[in-house]
């Protein structure tokens, strides 16, 4: 069995970065917006393969180091900065946090600069190998920072665990380098490490793997953006009704089991029709958000609130009484009846009816039978609007 050779890897790296960055390219056809982050990581993967391709050529013809005047790791060095940049960014893309094009391209350019510039006035190549493995480590680490956000997606975890044997692998390497100079051993060269083939292998599965994962990631991030649509109201931002229901299920179950309080509140918009009939639809849309948002901004933690239909509204409040129930009800009544008119919105008001699972009997209805008593107690509170029902003391 031949043994595998430095120039081979390397070529073979150069040949997956090309094959990898043509699949990423058909893969984001018509994904549009969901597809964040692709073209960044594209135009990363072709930079690798630009440095691969160079090095592959300083191997294969020495006189490229003499038309480069840098030497071998420099130029294809500072290439592997501005990939690892172009990924760290297309990371920060997927997940959610985009910088602006022109900060990207001036800190890939910085990053390339501050190998390239030491790199350059290195006189061993040993040691132009080795602060490459630095600059590596430190990208590694905040590639880590980046993913952590998102861990507990099978993507981020993938391109986690490359970053984890990279960090160990350059760091051993940094270690011993180390620890070979301060002993004052002589130079490395004629271990000639950037020959070696372990790196090269280890730098060939890293570049399978961290592309795998985030092509994994991307669509783990499209496939919670569906997730996401699917049990959000289009109009105002908050859970719809198929949204709340499991969680509402659940609140249920855990309290009757553990035999904490919960209490719902059902809301309804005052005159909302005529609302729409005088002022239009478009007026009726402002109205409608602006509740959820007054409504989203006075929760508490764990509490959960969503559009149950039409001018409908549901609040959940887990761990609370009726009585605390309804003050929190009335504030929000309150403080929509108080809010001013802005941005074109006609003034409303609003309406609640509040009930709690310690008011019905523990059985496979007992969730209909809440809401049920909410929206009883919404119809009676409708009579006279813009007032909070709850049980009789």
């Amino acid at each position: 069995m031949p043994a595998l050779d430095a120039t081979s890897l390397i070529f073979s790296n150069a040949l997956l970065s090309l094959v990898v960055t043509a699949v990423l390219l058909v893969s984001r056809i018509g994904l549009g917006d969901a597809a964040r982050g692709v073209r960044t990581w594209v135009v990363a993967d072709l930079f690798f393969a630009a440095a691969r391709g160079v090095a592959v050529a300083e191997l294969l013809d020495p006189r490229v180091q003499v038309l480069t005047g840098l030497g071998l790791p420099v130029v294809s060095g500072a290439l592997i900065m501005l990939a690892l940049v172009g990924h760290l960014h297309a990371l920060r893309r997927v997940a959610g946090n985009a910088v602006p094009l022109r900060a990207v391209a001036l800190q890939s350019i910085a990053l390339a600069l501050v190998f390239a510039v030491p790199a350059a006035w290195m006189s061993s190549v040993d040691a132009r190998v080795h602060w490459m493995g630095a600059c590596i480590f430190v990208m590694a680490a905040l590639t880590l920072h980046t993913l952590w956000p998102m861990r507990r997606l099978w993507g981020a975890r993938l391109i986690g665990a490359m970053m984890v044997l990279a960090l160990v692998f350059q760091g051993r390497r940094l270690l011993v380098f180390a620890m070979h100079f301060h002993t004052g051993a002589g130079p490395l060269d004629t271990l000639a490490p950037q020959l070696e083939v372990v790196p090269l292998l280890i730098d060939l599965i890293v570049s399978l793997f961290v592309t795998t994962g985030f092509m994994l990631l991307m669509q783990e991030r499209m496939r919670q953006r569906i997730e996401r649509l699917v049990v959000t109201d289009a109009l105002t931002g908050v859970l719809n009704r198929h949204g709340l229901m499991a969680p509402l299920e659940r609140e249920l179950a855990q309290a009757v089991r553990h035999g904490r309080p919960l209490s719902v509140v059902m809301f309804d918009l005052d005159h909302f029709k005529r609302i729409n009939d005088r002022h239009g639809h478009a007026a009726g849309d402002l109205v409608l958000a602006g509740f959820a948002a007054r409504a989203t901004r006075l929760m508490r933690g764990g509490d959960l609130f969503g559009r149950w239909g039409g001018e409908e509204f549901l609040m959940v409040l887990p761990d609370t009484a009726p009585a605390a129930a309804y003050l929190v009800a009335e504030r929000l009544r309150d403080d929509v009846a108080r809010a001013p008119v802005t941005g074109g919105a006609p003034p409303v008001t609003v309406s609640g009816g509040v009930a709690s699972a310690a008011e019905v009997v523990v059985s496979a209805q007992a969730l209909l039978q809440m809401l049920e008593l909410a929206d009883q107690r919404l119809y009676q509170a409708k009579r006279q609007r813009n007032q909070v029902v709850a049980a009789p003391a």
